[in-house]
């Protein structure tokens, strides 16, 4: 299961490359892939995930308040600004 998974992220990245740059908004940002692997594209990262462990260390590692625990569901995103969505 685990190489399955590493298949999809590697392909989700290849997939997305084109278009990261400028203002992201990663809904189910995980363990922060996005933001490390293109932090040359991208102007403002804004990180959003339901587990509140992993966003507690993404904020510790990184530095980047801009990680967000939130659900889709439950809440509205917890963001001030206007963004374009892909």
């Amino acid at each position: 299961m685990a190489l399955l998974t590493n298949f999809l992220i590697k392909w989700r990245y290849h997939i997305i490359f084109l278009y990261i740059q400028g203002k992201v908004l990663d809904i189910g940002c995980g363990d922060g892939g996005i933001c490390a692997l293109f932090k040359n594209n991208i102007q403002s990262y804004y990180g959003i995930d339901c587990n509140s462990d992993k966003i507690a260390q993404l904020k510790v590692q990184t530095g980047n308040t801009n990680f967000f625990v939130a659900t889709l569901i439950q809440n509205r995103l917890p963001l001030r600004k206007s963004l374009t969505l892909l």
